[in-house]
């Protein structure tokens, strides 16, 4: 039997109340895109390709690719003297090292856990 995929006719109506405003979307996200500095910065970021192949590819699992980021953001302030290669290669050597890439981990894992006690107002004392 074929499986198609259904769709709710309210997602239906709402694509086409989107597709409908599709000028003012362009005129509203310009004006936008040109007087947000993060939005200009994100959208710049989402349209470029390659990082649209690396977000592709490593965020698949988001947990992953934050550790990923995390770690490059982490080398580029320990060491703002190393080029792109060598900060590479530091990040590489990292993530291919097993007690290295345990510490992230547990460390990653870890503040996640504080971030959800405190976003749940839980207190972190013993």
């Amino acid at each position: 039997m074929d499986e198609k995929k259904i769709s709710h006719p309210l997602q239906n109506s709402i694509r086409n109340l989107i597709e409908e405003r599709a000028e003012e979307l362009h005129v509203y996200g310009r004006k936008v895109y040109n007087n947000s500095e993060n939005y200009n910065n994100f959208s710049n970021v989402m349209e470029h390709p390659e990082f649209r192949k690396f977000l592709d590819s490593f965020l698949n699992n988001e947990d992953i690719g934050i550790i990923f980021i995390e770690l490059y953001r982490e080398i580029e302030k320990n060491f703002p003297h190393f080029d792109p290669y060598q900060k590479i290669g530091l990040h590489k050597f990292m993530m291919d090292n097993r007690e290295s890439r345990s510490i992230l981990i547990n460390n990653y894992l870890n503040t996640k856990q504080i971030s959800r006690h405190e976003d749940r107002g839980l207190d972190n004392h013993p």
